[in-house]
């Protein structure tokens, strides 16, 4: 899997907006500034965060951002699959050559590592993150 730099900046976005106080919104440019990102690339992260409830825009001159869920209720994997629309490794597979022998066998092996990675994604909340509450040892125990 391939963090982007979206990601990483809708990653940085939510940790941010979950130190607002209830209530509170912050404009991207703020935000941006807070992050280190332009606000246009934060304003173009957070369409798809937005669109995926997981931000809540407030629009007008006083307008901003807070989260739409609480830290406990947004995953790793919900952020990425907004910003990326997937999390898939496979990709790897489309330069192999068809006469490729051990290419299903291959494939079996990426596809099982990348629904192993998906439900992983899916146990760590930004209120583990934030918590420093992320065991990946017990994560992994739990997964497999």
């Amino acid at each position: 899997m391939k963090i982007t730099q979206e990601t990483n900046c809708a990653i940085k976005t939510i940790l941010y907006l979950s130190t607002l106080q209830k209530g509170e919104i912050s404009p991207a440019k703020t935000i941006g500034k807070s992050i280190g990102f332009s606000d246009k690339f934060v304003l173009k992260v957070l369409r798809p965060l937005t669109s995926a409830n997981i931000v809540l825009p407030f629009r007008g001159v006083t307008g901003g951002y807070c989260l739409g869920k609480t830290t406990d209720k947004i995953t790793l994997f919900d952020v990425i699959v907004a910003v990326q629309n997937d999390i898939n490794i496979l990709t790897v597979m489309k330069n192999m050559s068809k006469k490729d022998i051990k290419k299903d066998e291959i494939f079996s092996i990426f596809d099982q590592i990348q629904e192993l990675e998906k439900k992983i994604l899916k146990k760590i909340t930004f209120d583990m993150i934030i918590n420093n509450k992320v065991n990946l040892k017990n994560i992994l125990e739990d997964t497999l």
